[in-house]
This record gives structure tokens, sequence and C-alpha cells, in this order.
């Protein structure tokens, strides 16, 4: 594992340089793409980046509205950098609803911007699983194979690194197929949303449970799988309707 990257007199946190260094890529790539399809790159990076920011304050409000009490007296603690006092899902609603305000103001097309964002999906959810190596967070269960690796006081399924291969492939297929592999809007998303959720089905099975199991299942793969199936249905029935339409 590797926390901390020198880099000369700076020491920064792996995991939050990955992080930050896989968003970038993403959305470098995700314009790239979009402005070779003829789509609009200039307003894909203005609802990513208004999303982002939204998703961060928002985070922080949140967390405000939450715990008023862990600012008591502590007010300039609200500016602080800490993610700790961040709540995720607060922000990632308040985020998504940022974006999708952009969409409707923009007149586009939902699917069409999901499929023009599956580029940055695909970078940062790589970029996530290699900021979870270096961090040694989500670690995966005791093994005996050779090819474990030493962490927390045993040799473990190395599983972020099953992830980062798998996602690499899904990124390959999804982003640099061919325009006409996904001829219809929405193809491109369900795609990776698929592949994606069904290898993290497969491989969470390699993943140390934590605790976190559900009536036999291990909870990280159940919802998993419980989004697998979801992505199916919704595929078949707006394909269905879709044909319907067409006929």
């Amino acid at each position: 594992m590797f926390p901390i990257i020198d880099i000369g007199p700076i020491s920064l946190p792996s995991a939050s340089f990955l992080l930050l260094l896989g968003i970038w890529l993403g959305s470098a790539l995700m314009t790239k793409q979009a402005k070779s399809h003829q789509r609009p790159g200039e307003i894909l990076e203005r609802i990513l980046w208004t999303g982002f920011i939204a998703g961060i304050v928002g985070a922080r409000l949140s967390f405000i509205a939450r715990n008023p009490w862990a600012f008591q007296g502590q007010m300039f603690n609200v500016f602080s950098l800490n993610p700790a006092l961040l709540d995720p899902v607060g922000g990632f609603l308040i985020g998504l609803a940022a974006c999708y305000y952009l969409v409707t103001k923009h007149q586009l097309k939902l699917l069409k911007v999901l499929d023009d964002f599956t580029p940055f999906f695909a970078t940062l959810i790589m970029a996530i699983y290699l900021a979870s190596f270096a961090s040694g967070a989500g670690f995966g269960a005791i093994t005996r194979l050779p090819w474990g690796i030493q962490i927390w006081g045993a040799i473990r399924h190395p599983v972020q690194l099953y992830y980062l291969v798998a996602g690499g492939a899904v990124l390959a297929y999804t982003v640099f197929a061919s325009q006409q592999e996904f001829h219809s809007s929405g193809q491109r998303f369900f795609a990776f949303l698929i592949l994606t959720t069904g290898y993290l089905t497969v491989l969470s099975a390699f993943q140390d449970p934590a605790g976190q199991v559900i009536l036999g299942f291990r909870g990280f793969q159940l919802a998993c799988w419980t989004l697998f199936s979801i992505s199916i249905i919704l595929l078949q029935f707006y394909f269905r309707d879709k044909n319907n339409e067409q006929a």
C-alpha cells in the first residue's frame, strides 16, 4: 500500500490524489469522445463541474443540517477540508439535482447525456479502485493463492486489482467500441451499468465482508446484484417500447 505520494517537498494523500486525477482524466476523455461524436462537449463539462461543486457544497450543508451540534462554538469548521464533515448521500442527491436541472435547461435527452457521461463514469470507477488499493480500504478475504498480498496482518486477495482489470475491460468496450455498436440512446450507459454491476457481483465474493452480511449474503454483493437485475429489467422494457414505437 502507498497511502502517501511524495512529489518533491509536497506529500499528498494518495487516495485523494488518485480520485482527483480520475475526475480530471474522466472529464477530458468524456469531452474528447463527445466532440468526436458531434455532441456538446462544453455543455457536458459544465454539467459535470456544476454537479461536482454543488455536490461538495451540498454534502457540507447536509452534514450541518444533520449534525448542527458539531459546529457549535467552531463555526470556522464549516469551511474545513476534512472529508469526515461531509454527508455523501446528501451531496450526491444535491449534485444529481443540479446536473438534472442543467440537462433540462439545455433541452438535452437524458439517455443521450448518460451515454456521453459513460467515459467519465468508467474512468472514475477505475480511479476509485486504485485509490482504495492505495489506502488499503475494501481489502480482500484471506487467501493462500500465490498472488495474495500482505495487508492488515494477513495474506489477502488483491480484490481492488481484480476490479481494476475488469473495469479496464469495460472501459475499453463501452468507450472505445465503434459507434455502430451502440446505435440507440442509452445502450452505451446500460452496457456500462450492467457489465460493472455484473463483475462487482462476482468479484465481491473475494472481498472481506467485514461483518456486512445480510441473510447469509454479503451486503455489497447483494446491492450489486439488485442493481444488476434492475438494470436488465429497465433495459428490456425500454428497448421493447422503443421497438414497438419503430414498428
